[in-house]
């Protein structure tokens, strides 16, 4: 089992952190990039939005929502459900769509998305490690 593991998400070395690159096309034709920073313990430990031209509004707003994120999930780990749950059902006019994650609503839902996507990992591996059944 623990080499199924290692498969899914690689051995964790202390005090490592690697990063997992989302990528998302906009119904407007645009491509947004998130990258989640995973701890030693494929933890999400910080994240980077990349959307929009370096200086635009939407490239700015998101940067510094990225920000508030990584510095609220760096300082409570638990902070991150409450994000996805805040997040997931909020719409905009611009649809998001990953060929590996599916479709979003806006960019919080995108956000919430790739959040869940990375905490479900997570609890699967927690019951793998355990031995318990879905």
């Amino acid at each position: 089992m623990d080499q199924m593991v290692d498969r899914l998400i690689g051995s964790p070395t202390p005090g490592s952190v690697h990063s997992i690159t989302h990528k998302f096309r906009g119904s407007a034709g645009n491509t947004m990039y998130i990258v989640v920073s995973l701890d030693e313990f494929n933890v999400p430990s910080g994240m980077f939005i990349q959307v929009g031209s370096s200086g635009s509004t939407i490239h700015n707003v998101c940067n510094a929502l990225a920000r508030v994120i990584s510095i609220a999930i760096q300082n409570d780990k638990a902070t991150a459900l409450q994000i996805v749950q805040t997040m997931e059902d909020v719409r905009s006019e611009v649809v998001w769509i990953s060929d590996t994650l599916g479709k979003a609503d806006s960019i919080p839902a995108v956000i919430a998305l790739v959040l869940e996507y990375h905490l479900n990992v997570e609890h699967k591996l927690d019951k793998l490690h355990s031995g318990e059944e879905d």
